[in-house]
């Protein structure tokens, strides 16, 4: 009779044992690596589609960025897909001062306006000062006056801007009383009304003494007077 084979000894769980005693790899690992991955669900990211999408707004961003300052600060870039390509700026920028200016420019002075001499005061003279005048005109010129008179000559001879008068301080009663022999010069217009044998009162300046030749071929002196005005009485 054969003898029976042994029985290989059994673990609870119906596991052979081996006959050295070790257990062989446990079913529980490969049952996983066999079984086929788990589908992912629809709401959840696919890990890679995350990852590109991720990198996608940081590129984004990066061009946004770019832009962004390209805008603020260089006129001379141009935006073309993808990036910023430089460009020569059109403009160039105002140049920014670089220092405060150490000095101050100073307004110019305002140009003062002279105001006009006041009117001359035509003064009145007593029949003494006034033969003092006649006497040495030289030693009043520039001064002024109120004188009347009677006109002597107003013709061809002396001019239309240019008459002898005799002159005194006061209005006399008669033409004979004007004792002092005196020439008097303005303007054509002043004296355009002005004919010999003319009364008149007159605003005057002394210029001083003038000399000429009488027509009976002498030489006379007389006081000058410059005529400010004028009027016939």
């Amino acid at each position: 009779m054969n003898p029976q084979p042994p029985i290989p000894p059994t673990a609870g769980d119906g596991v052979p044992v081996s006959p050295g005693g070790s257990e062989p790899p446990p079913l529980l690992h490969i049952e996983r690596l066999s079984t086929p991955p788990t589908r992912p669900s629809a709401r959840g990211p696919v890990p890679w589609i995350a990852g590109i999408v991720s990198g996608l707004v940081l590129v984004g961003g990066g061009i946004v960025l770019g832009i962004g300052i390209g805008s603020s600060g260089n006129a001379g870039r141009t935006e073309v897909a993808g990036g910023i390509v430089s460009t020569p700026a059109a403009t160039t920028a105002a140049a920014t001062p670089t220092g405060t200016p150490t000095a101050t420019a100073t307004p110019a002075a305002t140009p003062t306006t002279s105001k006009p001499s006041a009117r001359p005061t035509y003064r009145t003279l007593s029949a003494r000062q006034w033969k003092q005048l006649a006497k040495d005109p030289d030693s009043y010129v520039g001064r002024t006056y109120l004188v009347y008179g009677v006109v002597t000559q107003f013709d061809a001879a002396t001019g239309d801007d240019t008459f002898r008068a005799d002159v005194g301080p006061k209005n006399m009663a008669d033409d004979w009383d004007y004792e002092t022999n005196t020439l008097l010069t303005g303007t054509t217009r002043q004296l355009r009304n002005v004919v010999d044998d003319d009364e008149f009162r007159a605003n005057v300046t002394v210029l001083g003494s003038f000399s000429y030749d009488t027509q009976v071929g002498g030489n006379t002196t007389v006081p000058l007077l410059r005529i400010d005005s004028i009027r016939i009485l």
